[in-house]
């Protein structure tokens, strides 16, 4: 998630992972000391989807801690609907219990999905 505004393109009922990759800026980050991770995202119509790396079962993982690579694997094949799209987000990095900052800090990402016929 460089200085442009990252966006992609899925199939609707889509159920397979997710991968982005972190950055501040144009450097990666190092996810190897963080407390937890949260995913917000949200669909055009306005409702909030919010999963944590903390939850019960969890949705969202970190691929690789090191190079700040992070995975969303949709919960069904009902998350992803044409009709409410786009979806947009940002994860939120707690670096302890009280502390986080937001990536992408200045806007967020945008996932577009393709009717299924």
């Amino acid at each position: 998630m460089g200085s442009n505004i990252p966006t992609l393109t899925i199939r609707e009922k889509t159920i397979g992972n997710i991968d982005m990759q972190l950055y501040t800026g144009d450097d990666t980050i190092d996810l190897s000391e963080v407390d937890h991770l949260q995913l917000e995202m949200r669909d055009k119509q306005g409702k909030v989807y919010s999963y944590s790396t903390d939850d019960e079962t969890p949705y969202i993982s970190i691929v690789t801690a090191a190079s700040g690579k992070v995975r969303f694997s949709p919960p069904s094949n009902t998350f992803f609907i044409a009709a409410r799209q786009p979806y947009s987000g940002y994860w939120i990095v707690w670096t302890a219990a009280d502390k986080n900052y937001a990536v992408p800090e200045n806007f967020e990402f945008i996932i577009y999905v393709r009717e299924e016929f």
